[in-house]
């Protein structure tokens, strides 16, 4: 945890690590025991930014060493239900670690720690990737789901059973880029309540974020001109029918609205609908979003395509979060061969998109040759919009440039090696005026 926490730190107040190079910012101040008083506490010099990576690594490298690596009896059911880390979380954010230094191959990097994971783990790709986005069990064990090996536990019982699942909502924010609101249901598939404004509800206005059309052009998800491409209803990801065929892309992780309207006045003047797609049999399906915070953002027939991973089981908010899985960790590694001029980078890139290609709707699928690290990237995009919390980071590994998408605030791509971003400015004079000079 300690080492997780320093990741966070360091990925954001410190300017990008360089492989190689000084890091010696002194932004962070290192804390490796526990303070007691107020002495201590401003005794808090800030040292190299190395010296905080060096930290991170040495109790990964602890934790791997102490952490089980699977449930035995004895053990405290929550390794069994891997609600806590167990040895190979600890070796994927040691990778994640090791990957952010520019450490991709070699005795000690992320490339040996991926190798252990996918080798020795026991871990496997689920046939259906919506299947690691509707858990609500309170088990969780790999005979269940073979593919995370870390979670968020949202479906602790107890927390339900004593009244105060309200907290556990408030708790959830994944609304700002979700299509669903943090009390749907189902993922917004199926009435599952009553009244005028059913707890799955299929769109709030709270919503902030959409997904760059230049990505999804390059994703083959959309088209120029806004129409829908076979290699996107093609992807389990995006496109992925239910058992009932009423409801609009029932288990899709991605959600395509066709524009947006003011209001209802709006709507029904221009479409002649009445009914908004709240409710299952909704005249229009739910293709349009009808509100006035979202329609100045996209215009009115301009297609929007939204996160759909989140309050994805029946139970809305008891989804358990997946936060490491191994469909991330094969792109990891591809990613990986590539930089130390190794071979099967295709072979984990094929494993990925092979997973998510319907051969019922497009065929079979056919292997990529010659994947370059812009197809890692950009299946990346496909496999983990939504959930990669660490992508600045991975750019910033990489070398790759982080544009500025579909911004019009004069917003400039970030280039490597980031020297004039805003990492420079990130930490308040205030806190640097309680340092020790």
């Amino acid at each position: 945890m300690r080492a997780y926490a320093y990741y966070q730190l360091a990925t954001n107040f410190c300017p990008a690590y360089i492989a190689g190079g000084a890091n010696d910012s002194r932004i962070l101040v290192k804390r490796d025991s526990v303070v007691y008083n107020s002495s201590s506490a401003l005794n808090n010099s800030p040292v190299p930014t190395s010296e905080i990576y060096d930290l991170m690594v040495s109790d990964l490298k602890q934790a791997k060493a102490f952490l089980p690596a699977n449930w035995a009896p004895g053990m405290n059911v929550a390794y069994k239900n891997r609600a806590r880390a167990n040895k190979w979380a600890a070796s994927a954010l040691l990778a994640q670690v090791y990957f952010t230094m520019g450490k991709f191959g070699g005795t000690e990097s992320a490339l040996t720690e991926y190798d252990d994971i996918i080798t020795n783990g026991g871990y496997s790709l689920s046939a259906d990737p919506f299947t690691n986005f509707s858990n609500q069990s309170t088990t969780l064990e790999k005979s269940e789901n073979s593919e995370v090996i870390f979670w968020a536990y949202y479906a602790d019982q107890r927390l339900w059973d004593a009244k105060i699942s309200t907290k556990m909502h408030e708790a959830l924010r994944y609304t700002h880029f979700n299509k669903c609101g943090r009390d749907a249901m189902n993922g917004g598939n199926g009435n599952t309540s009553a009244g005028t404004s059913p707890k799955w509800s299929i769109f709030l206005s709270w919503i902030q974020m959409v997904m760059a059309k230049n990505a999804l052009t390059e994703m083959g998800w959309i088209n120029a001109d806004g129409t829908e491409p076979n290699t996107a209803k093609w992807d389990k990801r995006y496109n992925n029918p239910g058992t009932d065929a009423t409801y609009v892309n029932q288990k899709g992780l991605f959600y395509r609205f066709e524009g947006a309207y003011t209001n209802l006045a709006a709507f029904t003047t221009a479409k002649g609908i009445t009914q908004l797609g709240r409710r299952k049999g909704a005249s229009d399906d739910g293709k349009y979003i009808v509100d006035s915070k979202f329609a100045a953002f996209i215009g009115k027939e301009e297609p929007v395509i939204l996160i759909n991973k989140y309050y994805r089981s029946a139970g809305g908010t008891r989804q358990n979060i997946p936060v490491i899985r191994l469909g991330e960790i094969y792109l990891n590694r591809a990613m990986c061969r590539l930089k130390t001029n190794q071979g099967d980078a295709d072979a984990d890139y094929n494993m990925v998109a092979s997973r998510a290609w319907n051969t019922t709707l497009g065929g079979p699928y056919t292997p990529k040759s010659g994947v370059t690290e812009r197809d890692v990237l950009v299946q990346r995009w496909k496999e983990l919009a939504g959930e990669d919390a660490w992508y600045v980071p991975f750019c910033e590994a990489c070398g790759f440039t982080i544009g500025a998408g579909d911004r019009l605030d004069n917003s400039t791509d970030l280039m490597a090696p980031y020297s004039t971003a805003y990492w420079s400015n990130s930490i308040p004079l205030s806190e640097i005026d309680f340092q020790k000079k």
